[in-house]
């Protein structure tokens, strides 16, 4: 790994063309295996933190089991982290917070357990953070509500998530996308929605989220919605009528 640093004649030319170089730079800046059965039952390799100005690191369905090596907080340039669909497991680390160029973090479809660390917060150029199909539990953090005015998408959905949802979401006016179907959560989600946010996307279904739905303002961007299987009562709201690009309603 440490021999990838740009002295080598064509760096790209190694590792089966999984590697990207900065045509300037000859620096290795993109790392990727997808979908390959070469690292099944294996951990991720801390070696990879050498390649200190990668900006992308994909290993997506590749079977890795273990944790995310703490070097990895190392990689000050990194921006996205895509893990899904892997035998990961144990607690999201605290350390994630401090990879301040993130702008992408995709965990989804692993063993992910214990509580979502309230330190990702602290990532002020985070767009979307995709945590879905873990065994998460506890709380969504209230500090979420500090997200920059650039993070669009949160994906929370079929864990075991419980509590309230924090008041502090619905201030996200940039938040197109929450998806936090089959989970435990419960109480008011009313303040998620709004007529001056550019919603595209609520998915709240499977809960126990409780609200009268009767005077929720209602997106003109909103395309998804589905609010079934809770205790939400109520009317249907007229803005709801209006909206000409709805494709998913329940």
């Amino acid at each position: 790994m440490a021999s990838w640093n740009g002295t080598t004649a064509d760096c790209c030319s190694t590792l089966y063309a999984i590697l990207n170089c900065d045509s300037t730079t000859n620096r290795v800046n993109r790392f990727v295996i997808e979908y390959s059965h070469k690292l099944n039952g294996r951990t991720i390799p801390s070696a990879i933190s050498e390649l200190t100005y990668l900006t992308w690191i994909s290993f997506q369905g590749a079977g890795l089991v273990g944790s995310i090596p703490p070097s990895f907080v190392n990689l000050k340039y990194l921006q996205v982290l895509l893990l899904s669909g892997n035998r990961l497991s144990g607690p999201i680390p605290e350390f994630l917070g401090r990879m301040q160029s993130l702008t992408l973090l995709q965990l989804t479809g692993n063993r992910f357990s214990g509580t979502i660390p309230a330190s990702l917060s602290g990532l002020r150029n985070l767009t979307s953070l995709l945590l879905s199909n873990n065994n998460l539990t506890g709380t969504i953090p209230n500090s979420f509500g500090n997200f920059s005015s650039q993070f669009q998408l949160l994906e929370l959905s079929d864990n075991r998530l419980s509590g309230e949802i924090p008041r502090s979401l619905g201030y996200l006016e940039s938040l197109s996308a929450v998806h936090l179907w089959n989970n435990e959560f419960r109480g008011d989600a009313s303040f998620l929605f709004g007529s001056n946010k550019s919603t595209r996307e609520m998915y709240l279904s499977n809960n126990a989220l409780e609200f009268n739905f009767s005077d929720v303002g209602i997106p003109s961007t909103l395309f998804g919605l589905d609010i079934s299987r809770n205790k939400i009562f109520g009317s249907i709201p007229q803005g709801l009528a209006t909206i000409t690009n709805l494709y998913f309603l329940n």
